[in-house]
């Protein structure tokens, strides 16, 4: 079975308005990617893309300083303490009971670090979403062009119509549930069509027999009369 994502970019993997030979490319699909992670298995391969593999990259980097930053924000807070809490709050830190102090330090303190930490966060979510997405395009790609170097009569926009136009919705449940991949779908959509639409081969068509006269008689020689004639009256019998 298809997971969720592979279900919502199988029309990615048919679309793009492709013919031939080319490779097209698919409408994204707009959704938070988690942050990128090796996976195995053919169609989860690293597309060999440096812009997708700096992206890649950057976003490790920007997800491990993350990991690394409430550490480094808390320093930064209680070096600069005094600037962060009101006077009312600083004059706390003189009373016997410093629990309203504490709680004081402690609200500031998750503010600061929050919102130093928000931009950052939202940085990160929008190139791990960027990444997510060309990953995806590109993962497609390499589906779409090893099938159709597999499959050089294939045209992804005549498959996609007919998926779209020609079958049942239960045939197509059907081709989905038996796909366990881009690339078997791609195939189990290839050979369905091939099926319902197999080569039409030109034969020649025998001929009847001609019984007419003139091509049962043999052909009539037209200096046969006139020789007959001739050899007649050599012997004296005309």
């Amino acid at each position: 079975m298809l997971t969720p994502e592979e279900e919502a970019a199988m029309n990615d993997a048919l679309g793009g308005g492709a013919t031939g030979n080319t490779t097209p490319v698919s409408n994204p699909q707009q959704q938070t990617t988690p942050a990128p992670t090796q996976q195995n298995g053919s169609n989860n391969e690293e597309p060999a893309d440096d812009e997708i593999n700096t992206l890649k990259a950057k976003i490790e980097l920007m997800s491990k300083d993350l990991a690394e930053m409430d550490s480094k924000l808390d320093d930064e807070f209680y070096a600069q303490i005094d600037s962060q809490l009101s006077e009312e709050e600083l004059d706390l830190r003189f009373a016997d009971d410093q629990k309203p102090y504490l709680k004081a330090v402690e609200a500031k303190r998750k503010a600061f670090i929050s919102e130093r930490k928000k931009a950052f966060e939202d940085e990160l979510d929008k190139l791990t979403s960027e990444y997510g997405v060309k990953r995806e395009n590109a993962q497609i790609k390499t589906v779409q062009k090893s099938f159709l170097a597999a499959h050089p009569d294939a045209n992804l926009k005549t498959l996609q119509d007919w998926v779209t136009n020609d079958i049942t919705p239960r045939q197509k449940a059907e081709i989905e549930k038996n796909a366990t991949d881009l690339a078997s779908y791609l195939e189990a959509v290839y050979a369905a069509f091939k099926e319902a639409n197999p080569d039409k081969k030109t034969e020649t068509k025998k001929q009847p027999p001609n019984f007419s006269e003139e091509n049962t008689l043999p052909a009539k020689d037209p200096m046969k009369g006139v020789e007959d004639t001739a050899f007649a009256k050599s012997v004296g019998l005309a």
